[in-house]
């Protein structure tokens, strides 16, 4: 993949609301590990030549407390045509 949970949670600790992902003001820690393992994921979806994606949208995705991972709650897959699509809507 393009890159790893680690560099993906660098990327995080970077934003200036990272203090909120180790909880504040009584709110538990936030799943980072789940989301990072996600965020990988995708980048790999996203590098397979076979899959054809040409566009993805996800949001929101809710990353829970610590140790009860995230969701994804609406994503929007966009795949380039077949050439056999491509051939079949050309001869109709």
């Amino acid at each position: 993949p393009p890159f790893d949970a680690a560099q993906v949670e660098l990327a995080l600790r970077r934003l200036r609301i990272a203090p909120l992902l180790d909880g504040v003001r009584g709110e538990p820690a936030l799943d980072v590990a789940a989301f990072c393992r996600s965020a990988v994921a995708v980048g790999a979806l996203m590098c397979l030549v076979a899959a054809g994606i040409t566009q993805l949208d996800i949001n929101p995705v809710i990353v829970r407390a610590r140790g009860e991972g995230c969701v994804a709650v609406d994503a929007v897959i966009y795949r380039e045509a077949s050439p056999a699509a491509l051939f079949q809507s050309a001869t109709n």
